[in-house]
Protein backbone atom coordinates (compact mmCIF):
# COMPACT_ATOMS: atom_id res chain seq x y z
CA UNK A 1 0.00 0.00 0.00
CA UNK A 2 1.33 3.44 -0.92
CA UNK A 3 0.05 6.74 0.43
CA UNK A 4 1.07 10.08 -1.01
CA UNK A 5 0.53 13.58 0.26
CA UNK A 6 1.82 17.11 -0.02
CA UNK A 7 2.14 20.27 2.02
CA UNK A 8 2.84 23.21 -0.25
CA UNK A 9 5.48 21.83 -2.57
CA UNK A 10 6.77 19.24 -0.11
CA UNK A 11 6.11 15.76 -1.48
CA UNK A 12 5.92 12.64 0.65
CA UNK A 13 5.31 8.93 0.24
CA UNK A 14 4.55 6.29 2.86
CA UNK A 15 5.04 2.64 1.90
CA UNK A 16 3.50 -0.11 4.05
CA UNK A 17 6.07 -2.88 3.74
CA UNK A 18 3.79 -5.53 5.25
CA UNK A 19 0.68 -4.80 3.16
CA UNK A 20 2.12 -3.69 -0.14
CA UNK A 21 0.13 -5.43 -2.81
CA UNK A 22 -0.94 -9.04 -3.42
CA UNK A 23 -2.13 -11.52 -0.79
CA UNK A 24 1.24 -13.31 -0.79
CA UNK A 25 2.87 -10.18 0.61
CA UNK A 26 0.21 -9.87 3.31
CA UNK A 27 1.49 -13.11 4.81
CA UNK A 28 5.14 -12.06 4.66
CA UNK A 29 6.94 -10.61 7.67
CA UNK A 30 8.86 -7.86 5.93
CA UNK A 31 11.20 -5.61 7.86
CA UNK A 32 13.00 -2.45 6.80
CA UNK A 33 16.09 -0.75 8.16
CA UNK A 34 17.86 2.45 7.12
CA UNK A 35 21.65 2.50 7.26
CA UNK A 36 23.38 4.82 9.72
CA UNK A 37 24.80 6.77 6.78
CA UNK A 38 21.23 6.97 5.43
CA UNK A 39 22.47 5.84 2.03
CA UNK A 40 20.33 2.77 1.57
CA UNK A 41 17.20 0.99 2.75
CA UNK A 42 17.74 -2.62 3.78
CA UNK A 43 14.74 -4.92 3.28
CA UNK A 44 14.66 -8.37 4.85
CA UNK A 45 12.26 -11.31 4.92
CA UNK A 46 14.25 -13.04 7.66
CA UNK A 47 16.26 -15.18 5.23
CA UNK A 48 17.43 -12.79 2.53
CA UNK A 49 18.21 -9.09 2.29
CA UNK A 50 18.08 -6.50 -0.49
CA UNK A 51 19.64 -3.03 -0.47
CA UNK A 52 17.97 -0.05 -2.13
CA UNK A 53 19.92 3.14 -2.69
CA UNK A 54 18.35 6.25 -1.16
CA UNK A 55 18.70 9.45 -3.25
CA UNK A 56 20.13 12.55 -1.58
CA UNK A 57 17.97 15.56 -0.79
CA UNK A 58 15.20 13.62 0.95
CA UNK A 59 14.46 12.51 4.50
CA UNK A 60 13.57 8.91 5.35
CA UNK A 61 12.18 6.92 8.25
CA UNK A 62 11.02 3.37 9.00
CA UNK A 63 8.58 2.77 11.83
CA UNK A 64 5.98 0.06 12.46
CA UNK A 65 6.74 -1.66 9.17
CA UNK A 66 6.19 1.55 7.18
CA UNK A 67 8.80 3.37 5.14
CA UNK A 68 8.32 7.12 4.71
CA UNK A 69 10.12 9.49 2.33
CA UNK A 70 9.81 13.25 2.24
CA UNK A 71 11.64 15.63 -0.06
CA UNK A 72 12.91 19.14 0.60
CA UNK A 73 10.59 22.13 0.53
CA UNK A 74 11.28 23.34 -2.97
CA UNK A 75 9.39 26.31 -4.37
CA UNK A 76 10.36 25.79 -8.00
CA UNK A 77 8.19 23.59 -10.18
CA UNK A 78 11.29 22.06 -11.75
CA UNK A 79 12.64 20.85 -8.39
CA UNK A 80 9.22 19.65 -7.27
CA UNK A 81 8.90 17.62 -10.49
CA UNK A 82 12.42 16.26 -10.02
CA UNK A 83 11.71 14.98 -6.51
CA UNK A 84 8.35 13.56 -7.58
CA UNK A 85 10.12 11.46 -10.21
CA UNK A 86 12.70 10.34 -7.64
CA UNK A 87 9.96 9.28 -5.23
CA UNK A 88 8.17 7.36 -7.97
CA UNK A 89 11.34 5.47 -8.91
CA UNK A 90 12.07 4.69 -5.27
CA UNK A 91 8.57 3.31 -4.70
CA UNK A 92 8.92 1.10 -7.80
CA UNK A 93 12.24 -0.27 -6.53
CA UNK A 94 10.77 -0.96 -3.08
CA UNK A 95 7.75 -2.66 -4.62
CA UNK A 96 9.95 -4.95 -6.72
CA UNK A 97 12.12 -5.72 -3.70
CA UNK A 98 9.13 -6.64 -1.52
CA UNK A 99 7.65 -8.82 -4.28
CA UNK A 100 11.02 -10.44 -4.98
CA UNK A 101 11.60 -11.27 -1.32
CA UNK A 102 8.10 -12.77 -1.22
CA UNK A 103 8.33 -14.74 -4.45
CA UNK A 104 11.57 -14.59 -6.52
CA UNK A 105 11.43 -13.29 -10.09
CA UNK A 106 12.16 -15.61 -13.01
CA UNK A 107 13.43 -15.08 -16.56
CA UNK A 108 13.61 -17.92 -19.07
CA UNK A 109 16.23 -18.13 -21.83
CA UNK A 110 16.46 -20.40 -24.86
CA UNK A 111 19.49 -21.29 -26.96
CA UNK A 112 18.64 -21.78 -30.63
CA UNK A 113 21.11 -23.22 -33.13
CA UNK A 114 22.48 -26.56 -34.31
CA UNK A 115 24.96 -27.80 -31.73
CA UNK A 116 24.26 -24.88 -29.40
CA UNK A 117 23.92 -25.92 -25.74
CA UNK A 118 24.99 -25.08 -22.23
CA UNK A 119 26.27 -26.70 -19.03
CA UNK A 120 26.21 -25.70 -15.38
CA UNK A 121 29.31 -26.38 -13.29
CA UNK A 122 28.95 -25.02 -9.78
CA UNK A 123 28.40 -21.28 -10.19
CA UNK A 124 29.65 -21.21 -13.78
CA UNK A 125 27.60 -21.34 -16.97
CA UNK A 126 29.40 -22.87 -19.96
CA UNK A 127 28.08 -22.38 -23.48
CA UNK A 128 28.76 -24.00 -26.85
CA UNK A 129 27.65 -21.36 -29.34
CA UNK A 130 29.45 -22.19 -32.55
CA UNK A 131 32.76 -20.62 -31.58
CA UNK A 132 36.08 -22.47 -31.61
CA UNK A 133 35.99 -22.41 -27.82
CA UNK A 134 33.47 -22.71 -24.99
CA UNK A 135 32.21 -19.50 -23.40
CA UNK A 136 32.21 -19.36 -19.60
CA UNK A 137 30.18 -16.94 -17.48
CA UNK A 138 30.20 -16.62 -13.71
CA UNK A 139 26.69 -16.54 -12.24
CA UNK A 140 26.16 -13.74 -9.66
CA UNK A 141 25.71 -14.88 -6.05
CA UNK A 142 22.14 -13.59 -5.87
CA UNK A 143 21.01 -15.52 -8.97
CA UNK A 144 20.33 -19.25 -9.33
CA UNK A 145 20.03 -21.28 -12.53
CA UNK A 146 17.31 -23.87 -13.12
CA UNK A 147 18.05 -26.24 -16.00
CA UNK A 148 15.21 -26.96 -18.45
CA UNK A 149 16.98 -29.30 -20.84
CA UNK A 150 20.08 -28.86 -22.99
CA UNK A 151 18.91 -25.66 -24.68
CA UNK A 152 16.77 -23.82 -22.12
CA UNK A 153 17.20 -22.58 -18.57
CA UNK A 154 15.59 -20.23 -16.06
CA UNK A 155 17.31 -17.52 -14.04
CA UNK A 156 15.83 -16.95 -10.56
CA UNK A 157 16.46 -14.09 -8.13
CA UNK A 158 14.79 -11.79 -5.60
CA UNK A 159 16.65 -8.86 -7.17
CA UNK A 160 14.66 -7.95 -10.27
CA UNK A 161 17.19 -5.41 -11.56
CA UNK A 162 20.19 -7.73 -11.19
CA UNK A 163 18.20 -10.54 -12.81
CA UNK A 164 17.21 -8.46 -15.83
CA UNK A 165 20.73 -7.12 -16.26
CA UNK A 166 22.31 -10.59 -16.20
CA UNK A 167 19.75 -12.07 -18.60
CA UNK A 168 20.26 -9.17 -21.02
CA UNK A 169 24.03 -9.53 -20.72
CA UNK A 170 23.86 -13.21 -21.68
CA UNK A 171 21.53 -12.54 -24.61
CA UNK A 172 23.45 -9.56 -26.02
CA UNK A 173 27.09 -10.39 -25.36
CA UNK A 174 27.38 -14.15 -25.91
CA UNK A 175 25.41 -14.79 -29.09
CA UNK A 176 22.84 -12.15 -29.88
CA UNK A 177 19.73 -13.65 -31.45
CA UNK A 178 19.61 -13.17 -35.21
CA UNK A 179 16.03 -13.03 -36.49
CA UNK A 180 17.17 -13.87 -40.03
CA UNK A 181 19.27 -16.96 -39.26
CA UNK A 182 17.15 -17.97 -36.28
CA UNK A 183 20.23 -18.54 -34.11
CA UNK A 184 21.29 -17.13 -30.78
CA UNK A 185 20.08 -16.72 -27.19
CA UNK A 186 16.48 -15.59 -26.71
CA UNK A 187 14.78 -14.16 -23.65
CA UNK A 188 11.29 -15.58 -23.11
CA UNK A 189 8.56 -13.03 -23.74
CA UNK A 190 10.80 -10.63 -25.65
CA UNK A 191 9.72 -9.68 -29.17
CA UNK A 192 12.42 -9.92 -31.83
CA UNK A 193 11.28 -8.03 -34.91
CA UNK A 194 12.88 -7.91 -38.33
CA UNK A 195 13.91 -4.49 -39.59
CA UNK A 196 11.78 -3.04 -42.32
CA UNK A 197 13.43 -2.93 -45.74
CA UNK A 198 12.93 0.24 -47.78
CA UNK A 199 11.90 -0.67 -51.29
CA UNK A 200 12.70 1.87 -53.97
Amino acid sequence: MVKTGSAGRVGSVIVDLKNFTVSEVLETKMEGFISKERRFLLLSNGKEELKIHLPEGMSYSVEGGKFAVKDQDEKSKEKASFYKAKRGTLVRLIRNAVLGLTKPFEIGLKIVGVGYKYFVEGTTLKFKLGYSHDVEVQVPKNITVKMNGASAFTLISSDNEALGHFASQLSRNLRKYNVYSGKGILIDGKIYAKKAVNKK
